[in-house]
């Protein structure tokens, strides 16, 4: 595949308020944090644990998903048939990762710490900068790119942006979403509350665990595999599952690596694994997955 590299305009565009650059490091901290299902590699099959380089072509296919993350800075989710190359992975003057990825196809989520990176993805229609963010980008047949907000804001412009369009390129704050064409970016506009809900469920993924490999709940999985159509941190076990599935603490540890002890200002106690999803905690308990506000947890014990 042709590789799709950052002109020099967009390099402008990703590299605003930072000031002329030295020349670039190589950063060798791209490597696979979840691997489900059919994944490749320049055409080899991806394997968890694995590093990536500039100039490498992922491919996901059908009913699979993968996480790479790079660094502690930054995480992108692939869903089922995504395609997605590395166009740089280097780092700045100031020894903070530089990460330019090219999605010439499907859906990813990226999650980017706050300030700890220089973020930008090019599609066939668009190019996206970012400096601490949470969002969707969806490339449709190659002539549409939808971005969807969680958190954050990004800046987007045409693919083949001029330096003066660079500059007037439009914001999109958390809660809203665009779509850009090879002709027009729209006016960004108001997410659903479905498309939020998926959002939410898709950032508990979270960066740089200390085991070196993430978590992915199994809403999220389905839904990045395409085995449903959308993901609910909120979706509660019915009685009838709870039943047929219970789960055990040593069950849930066992599964994510740690439980805790999680007491909030109201009182409740809740037993299990939690996550940090925007301003909610997420708990899976034994009785399902359950949200919380983080403002009312007085407390967290590991147990």
């Amino acid at each position: 595949m042709k590789k799709l590299i950052l002109s020099a305009a967009v390099m402008a565009f990703v590299a605003i308020g930072c000031g002329e650059k030295k020349e670039q490091a190589t950063l060798d901290t791209a490597k696979f944090t979840y691997v489900k299902g059919d994944v490749l590699v320049s055409g080899k099959p991806a394997t968890l644990g694995q590093t990536v380089s500039k100039d490498a072509t992922i491919e996901v296919k059908n009913n699979s998903m993968a996480v790479l993350q790079f660094a502690n800075a930054a995480s992108i989710t692939l869903k089922a048939n995504s395609q997605l190359s590395i166009a740089n992975l280097s780092k700045n003057d100031s020894g903070k990762p530089v990460i330019e990825l090219s999605q010439s196809s499907g859906s990813s989520f990226s999650k980017i710490a706050k300030g700890q990176s220089e973020f930008s993805i090019k599609t066939p229609t668009a190019v996206a900068g970012v400096r601490g963010t949470s969002f969707e980008l969806i490339v449709g047949n190659g002539k549409v790119t939808k971005i969807k907000m969680l958190e954050g804001k990004v800046a987007v412009a045409k693919a083949d942006a001029t330096p003066a369009e660079v500059a007037d390129a439009v914001v999109v704050d958390a809660g809203q979403k665009v779509e850009a064409t090879q002709t027009a970016i729209s006016k960004p506009v108001e997410i659903t509350e479905a498309e939020k809900s998926s959002l939410q469920a898709m950032n508990t993924v979270e960066i740089a665990p200390a085991s070196g490999q993430v978590v992915v709940p199994e809403s999220v999985e389905k839904y990045a595999t395409g085995e449903a159509a959308s993901a609910s941190i909120a979706e509660a076990a019915t009685p009838e599952k709870a039943a047929a599935k219970q789960l055990t603490l040593a069950d849930i540890k066992a599964k994510y690596g740690r439980v805790a002890k999680i007491e909030t200002k109201n009182g409740k106690t809740y037993y299990g694994y939690f996550n940090q999803a925007g301003a909610n905690m997420v708990i899976q308990t034994v009785n399902g997955q359950v949200s919380i506000p983080v403002a009312s947890v007085q407390k967290v014990t590991p147990q």
